[in-house]
C-alpha cells in the first residue's frame, strides 16, 4: 500500500517494471486481500498527513514572520523563506487534491488491477487457514521463522505465516 506514498515518477517506474514482468508475475491471494483491507486507511491517511505538513509549515512561517523578528534573518532571507513556504504549500495542496480524488477514482488500484488481472492466487479454505495459524504458533514458540521475525505482534505472525506459506 505504500505505492500511494511514493512520488508519481517512482510509482510510474515501478508500474513499468511490473508491466514488463506481467507474463511471469503472481500475487498471493492473501496479499491482495490485505491490500484491499488497508486501502481505505491509506487513502484517508495520506491527505491527513499532508494537512499536518501544511499546519507545520504555517507554524514555522508564523514564527519567522512574528513581530519580534529574528536578528539572524534579514528581509531578503525572509522573502526567500516565504517564497519557499509558498512553493511547498502549493505543492502539498496539489498533492492533497490529487489524493482526495482517490476516493472517487483510484489510478493505483486501476493499474494494479490491470497488471495482476488473472494473476492472483486462490484463497485458503477455513481448514487450511486454521492449520497455518496452528503451525505459526508452534513456530513462534520455537523461534523458527517467520515467528522470530514478528515476535512483537501475534497478528503479524499469523499474516506473515499465511503469506509465506507458499500455498496460495
Amino acid at each position: 500500500m505504500d505505492l500511494s506514498e511514493y512520488s508519481e515518477s517512482t510509482r510510474n517506474e515501478l508500474f513499468q517494471l511490473l508491466g514488463q514482468l506481467s507474463e511471469r508475475i503472481f500475487l498471493p491471494h492473501r496479499a491482495a486481500l490485505e491490500f484491499h483491507r488497508k486501502r481505505d486507511e491509506v487513502i484517508y491517511r495520506v491527505p491527513r498527513d499532508l494537512s499536518e505538513s501544511l499546519s507545520k509549515l504555517e507554524e514555522i512561517k508564523k514564527i519567522l514572520d512574528s513581530k519580534k523578528k529574528h536578528p539572524f534573518l534579514d528581509d531578503a532571507l525572509l522573502t526567500k523563506c516565504n517564497n519557499v513556504f509558498e512553493e511547498a504549500t502549493n505543492s502539498i495542496e496539489k498533492q492533497q487534491n490529487y489524493y482526495n480524488e482517490y476516493k472517487n477514482q483510484d489510478p493505483i488500484l486501476d493499474r494494479l488491477t490491470q497488471i495482476f488481472d488473472n494473476r492472483v492466487g486462490d484463497g485458503f479454505s477455513q481448514d487450511e487457514l486454521e492449520e497455518i495459524v496452528r503451525e505459526s504458533k508452534k513456530r513462534f514458540e520455537r523461534d523458527v521463522p517467520p515467528g522470530i521475525w514478528t515476535r512483537r505482534s501475534p497478528m503479524r505472525l499469523t499474516e506473515s505465516a499465511i503469506l509465506l506459506s507458499g500455498r496460495n
